[in-house]
């Protein structure tokens, strides 16, 4: 049997090979995809770790364009925080679509903070108004760096309002982004404060109960939720969603896993019917986005393994035509 050759793609060559401006077109392809049904996902599996410190998540899913088939492989261990050190790891594995060999094997947290952030700046760009040119961020993790970098490239942004639970921790967060950025980043202690500028907001916490009301958000925001991703979990309460445009990643899924949405229409605030749709509906243009300058909308993510199926065809493709990433036989 002839060996297949193995690429190894790190975290460093994730982001060399799939910068954030590549990264928002591939995720337009990706939910395109999912819209259109050419994407098979099996649902999450889970498994809690002998001693409680933490899970093992599976998640495999099959695509027809890009053809490709994988499995994304993560370790969630939350005490890991406490000693500097991440929370999320582990990778994604994908196979040759013809012969079933393994042909990659990428760097699963960076791959997943890239397409994530990627996935909101393109919900972004075609739901959010064009004027506006303050972002509130909710968090202070990878996931809110990486939401401001992507925000950034779909839109003017001028100011950006950081809040935290943890006073500490958002200010170290806000000096370190202030370093980096050219543009205004200031701390908001109070969540209402942090909302009351703003026409786009990223909330990327880890909020088990709503971090943000309905009534805090002004005429004309949009605003992306990616933090939450069970039925029992939310960042924005009842009132907002009740109110507001929502568009979402995926309908069925985001009927059983999307907290803010299941929760909304458990209470009779909304129906499954009100949502306004998928992304990759609007990227094909079949149904409509915002539909005034003062209407809020909402892009609601839990995140989808054909995100990381798409951008890892493309990450192996670029890999094998500019000689990067370790390259292995197995």
């Amino acid at each position: 049997m002839e060996s297949a050759a193995l690429q190894v793609i790190d975290a460093a060559a994730v982001r060399a090979l799939l910068p954030m401006d590549h990264c928002i077109e591939v995720m337009a392809d990706a939910m395109r995809a999912v819209s259109r049904r050419q994407v098979a996902l099996s649902p999450r599996a889970t498994h809690a770790l002998i001693d409680k410190s933490g899970f093992l998540g599976t998640m495999p899913g099959s695509c027809l364009e890009p053809r490709t088939f994988g499995c994304k492989v993560m370790s969630v261990m939350p005490g890991t925080a406490a000693r500097g050190l991440p929370t999320l790891n582990g990778v994604l594995l994908v196979f040759d679509a013809g012969s079933g060999a393994p042909i990659a094997v990428i760097h699963g947290a960076t791959l997943t903070a890239l397409r994530t952030a990627a996935t909101s700046a393109l919900a972004t760009r075609l739901l959010a108004r064009t004027d506006a040119r303050t972002l509130a961020v909710f968090g202070n993790g990878v996931q809110a760096s990486e939401h401001i970098d992507a925000i950034c490239r779909v839109r003017n942004i001028e100011r950006v309002v950081v809040w935290s639970r943890s006073t500490e921790r958002g200010s170290a967060f806000v000096a370190a982004q202030r370093e980096q950025r050219s543009i205004t980043v200031a701390f908001a202690a109070d969540a209402a404060r942090a909302c009351a500028g703003a026409y786009f907001s990223c909330a990327t916490t880890a909020a088990s109960t709503p971090i943000i009301a309905g009534q805090w958000i002004r005429p004309g925001t949009h605003l992306n939720l990616i933090g939450s991703h069970d039925a029992n979990s939310a960042e924005a309460d009842i009132a907002l969603i009740g109110t507001a445009g929502v568009y979402v990643d995926q309908i069925e899924y985001a009927l059983r896993d999307a907290g803010e949405i299941v929760q909304a229409i458990a209470a009779g605030a909304i129906s499954a019917a009100q949502l306004r749709g998928e992304l990759g509906q609007l990227v094909d243009g079949l149904i409509n986005g915002r539909r005034s300058d003062d209407e809020v909308t909402i892009f609601k993510s839990i995140g989808l393994l054909a995100q990381d199926l798409v951008a890892a065809a493309y990450l192996e493709r670029q890999a094998r035509i500019q000689g990067v990433g370790g390259q292995h036989v197995f």
